[in-house]
Parts: structure tokens; sequence; C-alpha cells
């Protein structure tokens, strides 16, 4: 065993199992003295930055930050990283709106960016929660939500940055934890600063199928301007980055690179001979592992359960039954099963995770029971493994009708798990007592009604 890996399990995994028993204890609501909670959220602070030496270990450290920074150095000396002559050096799949962020990572000498960017990955880790909490207490207003005291929220931002989703991302210098963190500053500013809404989901789509979901967010009245900021400032990154007549080009090569690395054996294939298949999250991997192999039908279904999902968070959210805390953290859960994603990409569920774990501390109802399962569930899919998983895909096929089992639900657990997730919160919403109205006073009106009115909301 290298040393890297004695660290790491001598010292890594013991101190993320007892920030962890601090923050299942907890959300059973057992008397947990503070000086604990602020003992495991000094420990979780110490063991991220003890990581970034560990990772510095790694073969593997930095490996897509490699590809994002020559890609920023090609652009910086005006080469067009979609043409075929340079794609094949470092194959992204980033929309052009990402170009000015490549070029930022490539300023820096190789060793140098690496470590800026490990520490600054490694910060987001540890801001993503305070940072949900945040949005969650805005966007919940006085909806039923219980605040989180700082020790409570400090333990849980320990144990998200020490998740096995936000480890490997920072290993491999991955993207979503700053699109994840733009997403989150959206929705902070969307009232008070609308403009800057829509620059932070402009900026998100370097991570287009994270934030596409959280649009659904951005229907009202006073969101307007952050459509036009939206729609304004997108073109604009495109062209900070590249040549202006580039870009259609561009896009077109984006999409037929897309159909390309989903080929059998790319590194986007679902299926078995995918190099990295047990990473991927989505309902056409999941569908796959039952039995489903046709590729029409898979796209189908996909679109079908996709539509489904999206359209009831819209009509909650459109009407105003869904509580607006509760649809931040369902909303968090459907932009990881929207189309492609792999297991890193859980780090956006903070929101959802930190919503389930201040209402399993508040309900007395039996609904509480379902919040704990959710962010049980959350926390099951941020600390899932890599390597068990591709263990179990290289000795299933062969293990008949248990393989089978395990293929239709071990391998795609993360896809299951968060669409359970889903169920459960909105069990909880349906056990949720209602206020009846006052004598003489109608129900509250809904979203559509206001904006019919044009009465803000």
């Amino acid at each position: 065993m290298t040393r890297q890996n004695i660290l790491a399990f001598g010292l890594i995994y013991p101190g993320a199992a007892l920030v962890l028993l601090a923050v299942f204890v907890m959300m059973l609501r057992r008397s947990v003295p503070s000086g604990w909670l602020r003992v495991a959220a000094g420990l979780g602070v110490v063991l991220s930055v003890l990581r970034i030496y560990f990772v510095s270990l790694l073969p593997s450290w930095g490996f897509d930050y490699t590809i994002f920074a020559n890609i920023g150095r090609d652009i910086w000396v005006g080469l067009d990283p979609y043409d075929p002559a340079r794609f094949w050096h470092h194959p992204f799949l980033n929309p052009p709106s990402t170009f000015p962020l490549f070029v930022a990572l490539g300023v820096l000498p190789h060793r140098m960016g690496l470590v800026v960017w490990t520490i600054v990955n490694t910060a987001l880790a540890l801001l993503m929660v305070p940072l949900a909490h945040r949005v969650v207490r805005a966007q919940s207003g006085v909806g039923p939500w219980s605040d989180l005291q700082s020790v409570e929220l400090g333990a849980l931002a320990a144990a998200f940055a020490l998740s096995d989703a936000c480890t490997a991302l920072i290993d491999l210098g991955q993207l979503s934890l700053l699109a994840s963190l733009l997403i989150l500053v959206a929705l902070d500013v969307q009232r008070q600063q609308p403009v800057l809404a829509g620059v932070c989901l402009a900026l998100a789509t370097m991570k287009i199928g994270t934030m596409l979901p959280f649009l659904l967010l951005f229907v009202r009245r006073e969101d307007r301007a952050t459509w036009v900021s939206l729609i304004l400032a997108i073109p604009a990154l495109c062209l900070v980055g590249g040549h202006p007549e580039r870009l259609i080009g561009q896009c077109q090569n984006l999409l037929r690179y897309i159909g390309e690395l989903s080929q059998p054996g790319g590194v986007n294939d679902l299926t078995y001979a995918g190099p990295n298949n047990e990473w991927i999250m989505g309902f056409d991997h999941a569908l796959y592992r039952v039995g489903i192999h046709d590729p029409k039908m898979l796209q189908l279904s996909q679109f079908i359960i996709l539509l489904a999902l999206g359209a009831w968070l819209a009509w909650g959210i459109w009407t105003n039954s869904l509580p607006r805390g509760l649809a931040v953290a369902n909303v968090s859960l459907f932009s990881v099963l929207f189309l492609y994603h792999r297991l890193y990409d859980a780090v956006m569920f903070a929101p959802s995770l930190v919503y389930a774990v201040g209402r399993a501390k508040s309900c007395r109802s039996r609904s509480r029971y379902y919040h704990i399962a959710t962010a049980l569930l959350v926390l099951s899919v941020l600390y899932m493994r890599r390597r068990p998983l591709t263990m179990l895909t290289a000795l299933a096929p062969g293990w008949g009708l248990l393989g089978q089992l395990i293929q239709a639900v071990i391998l795609p657990y993360a896809t299951w798990a968060t669409l359970l997730a889903m169920l459960c919160l909105w069990l909880a919403d349906a056990r949720r007592p209602r206020k009846a109205p006052r004598p003489g006073a109608g129900a509250a009106p809904t979203l559509r009604q206001r904006w019919r009115s044009k009465t803000p909301p």
C-alpha cells in the first residue's frame, strides 16, 4: 500500500466517520454537546486542509484541471479547442461560455495553478453548506423550515466537504463545485440583484445540465431582469473566449462530440464497455442496468421520466403548492438526474441536505422520519465509493440472478436513491399540517394569480 493510501485510510476516513456520526446523532435530536459539534467541524476543516497535501501525492491529481488549463492555453494563442486537430488532445464537453474560465486556469504555471485550483475547490467544499443554508433560509421565508445553529451547520459542512463526491471532484480538479456555488449565489441575490443573478447563471453554464433545471425557480414577474441578463451574458462570455465567427461551428462540433464520446467505448458510454460507466448518474444509465438496452428506447424512457418530473416541479412552483424552500431542495436533486452527470456532480445536493436536516430537527410529526430518510439517502450518494462499484460492474454479469439484481439495484443506486429522496420530500410535505384560513379570509393567492394581478409575491 502506498504512503498516500496509508495516510488516507489511517486518518481521513476515520475522521470523516467521526464527523458523520456527529451529524447522525444531531439529526436524531439526541442531546449533543455543542463542544462535540465544534470538534467535528474543526476536524473537518483540518482534514480538508491536510487532504491538499495527500492529493498531491496521487498520480491522477488534477487530471481534469490539466485538460481545462491546456484548453485555456490554446484559446490564449488563438487556436480553436473544438477543432478536430486540437480537440482529441484534450476532449471536453463544456460550452464556449466556459472559455473565459479556461483562459484564467491556463494563465498560471501548471503546478502552481493546480495547487491554487485545489485550494479553491477545498474552500468551496467547506462553504457550500453555509451558502445553501443561507439560500434555503431566505427562500423558505416564513415557510415550514427551521434554522440550524452555527455549530450544527459547521458539523454538517464538515461532513459534506469530506464526502467522496467532494474529494473526488477536488482530486480531479473538476468544475461542479464552482458551478453549484454560482447557482446558489444566483438564488441568494434573486430578489435584490436580479441582473447579478442572471450573470451567475450564465457563468454556471459551464455545467449547463446542472444549471438548466434551476431556471424553474426563476419564473416570477420580477425575474424578467434575470432572464434578460442571462440571455445577454451567455453570448458575451462566448465572444470573450474566442472569435465570433467560430461560434456557430463550435456549437455544431460540440453536439457532434457529445454523440461521439457516448458511443461504445467512449468516455461517456453508459454501457459496460464504457471506461467510466460506474460513475454515471441518470435515468438512461439506471434503465440500461435494469435491462433496457435499445438506445432509442433508453432515450425515449429517459425523456418521458424527466418530462414528468420536470412538469410536476414546474406546476408546484408555478401554482405555489410547493413551499419555496422545498422547491429548491427538490430542484437540487432533480438537477443531478437531468440528462448526463457523474457522481461528483452530487455536490449540488447541498440545499436538499440542509433542508432535510433542518426539517428533521424541527418536525414533531411523522414527517420528521421522511426528512431523516432524505438526509440519509443524500449522504449515501455523497459518500458512494467508486472502487466497489467498479468491482461489482466487472463481477455481477457472471453471478446469475444475484448479478441481475445487483445490476438493477446496486450499480445505479445513486439514481434510485436520488429519486427516492425526492419521494420522501414529497411524502413529508403531504403530511405537513395545513393552516386553515382565518374566517372571512380566502386561501392565499397562488403564484399564477399574483402574476395575473401583477401583485408582487
